[in-house]
């Protein structure tokens, strides 16, 4: 398999892309929760100020708004910064009335 693949090796660099993804509802605030996105990007202390942090709509799903975050963190604060991050983004969103929804299928009978 590894002679007819590539290989990446995340920690040969000192620094690793955090790359994450959140669904928010087709009726939550897209400016907003963007906002409150790129606000906590910019408050952590793992996130590396000095490199490029994205915050946009990675595509719309089936029942939901899919943003991306991406920021820059040292490679030995990637999974506790990811852990953290993932946290934070789910009180804050509780906290600020942006529904990340579950999967759900909504039947519609006529009369």
């Amino acid at each position: 398999i590894l002679t007819n693949n590539s290989l990446t090796n995340f920690t040969a660099n000192e620094e690793r892309q955090l790359d994450l993804k959140v669904d928010i509802a087709y009726g939550a605030d897209l400016s907003k929760a963007k906002s409150l996105l790129e606000e906590m990007l910019l408050a952590d202390e793992s996130v590396l100020q000095d490199q490029e942090i994205r915050i946009f709509v990675d595509h719309l799903g089936e029942s939901s708004v899919v943003l991306g975050a991406r920021a820059w963190v040292k490679n030995e604060e990637y999974w506790p910064a990811r852990w953290r991050l993932l946290e934070k983004i789910k009180l804050c969103f509780d906290e600020n009335g942006i529904e990340i929804p579950y999967r759900q299928v909504v039947v519609h009978q006529g009369e």
